[in-house]
């Protein structure tokens, strides 16, 4: 059967994107940037950049990350001596990702390598950290200047500390 030139530009038209997972990345990426969600931005052009890490920089195609590939590339975090948060920050990014693909119609629903790779096993919980009551009571009677730089630090952390945890960002906006 022969195709005419017509029929082969509108095939092509027609046909998905082929994105590698990197170029989708950035595409993710830069929709995050203009939306003015810098922080999640962040968040994916880091998970980007390890994964490039890990494959030396080759082009890496979605059909190319498999159940095998996953466990290599956890084994890869872990040399790299990741704590298992960050391993799980770095896998649901990917996750979502091929979740975006999936439902932009970049890729079928049958290559979702993560029907079987539980990011759940990762170990999230993060260690409580807390100074005693006797180390707030020794930093109250350190003799600091006050109007140092040092001594203003000492009374931010102390309204802090006496206004039950409030973030700093939280005390800038602070109005009478």
């Amino acid at each position: 059967k022969t195709v005419s030139p017509e029929a082969l530009v509108q095939a092509v038209e027609k046909s998905p994107t082929q994105h590698t997972v990197f170029s989708f990345f950035d595409e993710l990426i830069a929709r995050l940037v203009q939306s003015g969600k810098i922080g999640n931005a962040n968040v994916y052009r880091d998970a980007r950049r390890v994964l490039k890490q890990f494959v030396s920089n080759q082009n890496l195609v979605f059909t190319d990350i498999d159940q095998r590939f996953l466990n290599k590339y956890e084994a890869f975090l872990r040399n790299k001596g990741l704590a298992d948060t960050s391993i799980s920050v770095y896998f649901r990014t990917l996750r979502a990702v091929f979740s975006k693909a999936i439902q932009e119609g970049h890729l079928p629903q049958t290559h979702y390598p993560f029907k079987e790779f539980r990011i759940a096993k990762f170990n999230t919980a993060t260690q409580k950290r807390a100074i005693t009551k006797e180390e707030v009571r020794q930093l109250v009677q350190l003799a600091i200047d006050p109007g140092s730089i040092l001594g203003q630090a000492r009374h931010y952390f102390l309204f802090s500390y006496y206004g039950q945890g409030i973030n700093f960002r939280d005390m800038a906006f602070l109005k009478w």
